[in-house]
């Protein structure tokens, strides 16, 4: 009696489950947990268009797409990897219709029942091409069982609509080979230098023994154990008939041999990646408003932007080619000053930050890495400990080239190379202290609330009361006598006068001015923000200064000018707003000549006497405390320059200031930068502008003398009073004072 209830009971668990799991496929396959691809998805897989990135000269940039791959036929392939790939990763392929009924119930008893490790996988080629084409889903509950019961249905789909060798067509063309590296063909060129037809048995095994795990058998980073996995695949080959025993034993003994080769760094890779995050937005925005699927890395959209790739490629070149001078002097200079001794407290924090449970003993035992350096990337035996003080220890760039008058973005550098630090110095969230590059929005605030151009300042220091605490701002060369006007104030970047201008500009009033101008970054209302304590980012920066030279109009920076589909309907078109005045036309034209004084023989002089240019060109250096940033923002006629270098994190920095200035880390990018653009025809037209005449009743208010000498009562007895006076002439240097 108790059997047949027990068998009654059984039958009802069963029932019950049995009953469950219809249920659950039934969710799965009515889209419960999200849609399902369909049979029209389905039917055009093979040639999904990528979307072209065009310049605004309508050359190509870039293009956006799914994956990184190069498609090729059945026939482009070696056979031998074919062999390889079904007699490794699927045996039965060409029996089953997607799913393996047999090795399933195989995986189920030896692992499940018999807990063996090595049962292998239930897993078809078929499942995984299903996962390739349309990756798992981050479900918080019942991740496995919904994603592998939608790669099923979705591998059964596939296996009715296309024959086995369209399938493996296209599991050779999606599948990744580690790295950012998708399809058979991009893999060989990659990793042997050569088509995917021309692969030999050697290196096909290689590539197919890399799709159990892409990184543990990385022929690249783990040379023993791609060795290895590479004659297990050798084995697969000889029970399968391809190969004989003298054969494999033969290959097995070769040792590994690569001719690895790293992608080309893409050109605006950074102005790439932040186009691609608001194009997909715009086009977001225009399917929920019109009802469309447009998909921005399957269906050949174009989208024009307003880069110039000529400019793009010299302001790579520019900052590359100073910034592996830079580093070079940065290493030296710390190579006997026990840089991670002095910053122990934030090289522990960031161990911490990567140790993410691992042990000591992992953390300091060396591994090949593949590491960057200025000239190439490299395989290097390193441990995590020093793979993090190497890395913290490169100086970082920015820079970011805009049209004054319509805030049309021509270059976007957002670092030295995106592939190992994709974190971008110049967009909005990369602020950091600005140093005295903010001078200029200070001087303007002053001119807009009736300050003249011709007041004098004491350079005498003065106490300033910071809520219950005393700040004493002091001049870099100790020197507070004479006086100074507006212009000869920034010209030479007087500390002690500046904070006073910022008195008489009022501090609200400079603070609401930079956020008109552009600036979005929380300004502190404290007086330091005269010398540049307020972190901003570069983009902010040239969109601030773009209204000195446009005539005093905020300007919007943007980087899209039109979206449009495949047969030329635009989706999305850039519409400029009214422009808004945020400063005189005055203050504008006084700024600009101002800045301009700078460049003739202030703290920018190099830009004439080490670099040689001759065209209109203002600008400002900064420098912040402890030389953790240097800054250069540039005019010109036609274009606004931001450049930004320093380290990682402040504290990692020069502590000569001779090395460590803004005149030295920042203004030789935008030199070389404005050096090629002067020496290429497509280019030069636009450092032969000129700025507009100043009109000759705000030249007279500027008719001054920038300096003007203390007087001491020991001059009385001196020959000639003039020899302790500054030399009036702007073009020559003052070697007592050190610039910012």
């Amino acid at each position: 009696m108790w059997k047949k209830r027990l068998v009654r009971i059984a039958g009802a668990m069963l029932s019950v489950a049995l009953l469950l799991a219809a249920m659950f496929f039934a969710l799965v396959y009515h889209g419960f947990f999200g849609p399902l691809p369909d049979t029209q998805e389905l039917q055009h897989l093979t040639a999904p268009a990528a979307t072209r990135v065009l310049d605004s000269r309508n050359r190509l940039i870039g293009r956006i797409y799914r994956y990184d791959r190069t498609p090729v036929s059945r026939e482009e392939v070696a056979p031998v990897l074919v062999q390889a790939l079904v007699a490794t990763e699927d045996k039965r392929f060409y029996q089953h219709r997607g799913i393996d009924w047999r090795s399933l119930l195989r995986v189920a008893v030896k692992s499940v029942l018999l807990q063996q490790k090595a049962a292998g996988g239930g897993s078809t080629l078929t499942l995984q091409l299903a996962k390739n084409l349309f990756p798992r889903q981050p479900y918080s509950f019942f991740y496995y069982p919904i994603n592998k019961t939608r790669e099923a249905i979705t591998a059964y789909r596939l296996e009715r609509l296309y024959s086995k060798e369209e399938l493996l067509t296209l599991y050779l063309n999606t599948v990744s080979f580690g790295f950012d590296i998708y399809g058979v063909e991009s893999a060989a060129q990659r990793y042997f230098g050569k088509p995917a037809v021309r692969l030999d048995t050697l290196e096909a095994a290689t590539l197919v023994g890399m799709l159990k795990a892409t990184t543990a058998y990385n022929p690249v980073l783990h040379p023993a154990a791609a060795r290895r996995r590479r004659n297990v695949v050798l084995q697969r080959l000889q029970e399968a008939g391809v190969l004989d025993t003298a054969t494999v034993r033969q290959l097995a003994a070769r040792p590994l041999v690569l001719t690895y080769k790293p992608a080309p760094e893409q050109p605006a890779a950074y102005f790439m990646a932040r186009v691609k995050k608001q194009a997909t937005a715009l086009v977001q925005q225009y399917n929920r408003q019109h009802h469309t699927t447009y998909n921005l890395q399957t269906d050949g959209l174009v989208v024009h932007t307003t880069l110039n790739l000529t400019m793009q490629q010299h302001a790579e070149a520019a900052l590359h080619s100073h910034m592996k001078q830079l580093q070079a002097l940065f290493d030296k200079h710390w190579r006997d000053r026990q840089l991670w001794q002095r910053h122990a407290s934030l090289l522990a924090r960031e161990l911490g930050r990567a140790a993410k449970g691992r042990s000591a003993a992992e953390l300091n035992t060396p591994r090949k890495m593949y590491a960057y350096t200025p000239d190439s990337a490299v395989t290097r035996l390193m441990s995590p400990v020093d793979s993090l003080k190497y890395y913290l220890k490169i100086l970082q760039a920015g820079m970011v080239v805009l049209a004054p008058r319509s805030g049309a973005v021509r270059v976007w550098v957002g670092g030295i190379n995106y592939r190992f630090f994709p974190y971008d110095h110049v967009d909005y969230h990369a602020r950091r202290q600005v140093g005295s590059t903010f001078k200029p929005i200070v001087y303007a605030a002053a001119l807009e609330n009736g300050v003249p151009p011709c007041r004098y300042y004491k350079t005498k220091q003065k106490t300033y009361r910071v809520e219950e605490n005393a700040w004493r701002p002091a001049n870099d060369d100790d020197a507070y006598e004479g006086r100074y006007s507006l212009t000869g104030a920034l010209q030479h970047s007087v500390n002690t006068v500046s904070v006073k201008v910022l008195q008489d500009a009022g501090l609200e009033n400079t603070i609401d001015l930079a956020h008109r101008l552009g600036i979005r970054a929380d300004i502190p209302a404290v007086p330091s923000i005269a010398l540049g304590t307020a972190a901003i980012s570069p983009l902010e920066m040239a969109t601030a200064y773009a209204a000195f030279v446009n005539g005093g109009y905020h300007i919007e920076p943007y980087t899209i000018e039109k979206i449009t589909t495949s047969d030329g309907r635009v989706i999305y078109e850039h519409q400029s707003p009214e422009p808004q005045r945020v400063i005189t036309e005055r203050t504008a034209a006084m700024l600009t000549y101002m800045l301009q004084q700078v460049v003739e023989g202030g703290t920018g002089r190099a830009i004439r006497s080490r670099y040689g240019l001759r065209g209109a060109i203002g600008g400002k250096t900064g420098t912040t405390q402890n030389n953790a940033d240097g800054w250069f923002v540039a005019i010109t006629p036609g274009l606004v320059a931001a450049t930004w270098v320093g380290g990682v994190y402040p504290q990692i920095s020069f502590t000569d200031t001779r090395l460590g200035q803004g005149a030295t880390m920042a203004l030789p990018v935008f030199a070389g930068f404005y050096q090629r653009l002067t020496a290429d025809p497509a280019t030069a037209a636009i450092t032969r502008e000129r700025f507009t005449a100043l009109p000759a009743k705000w030249q007279a208010e500027l008719d001054c003398e920038p300096f003007k000498p203390g007087f001491r009562l020991k001059d009385i007895f001196k020959k000639d009073k003039k020899e302790n006076q500054r030399p009036k002439k702007t073009g020559i240097r003052w070697p007592w004072k050190k610039k910012t």
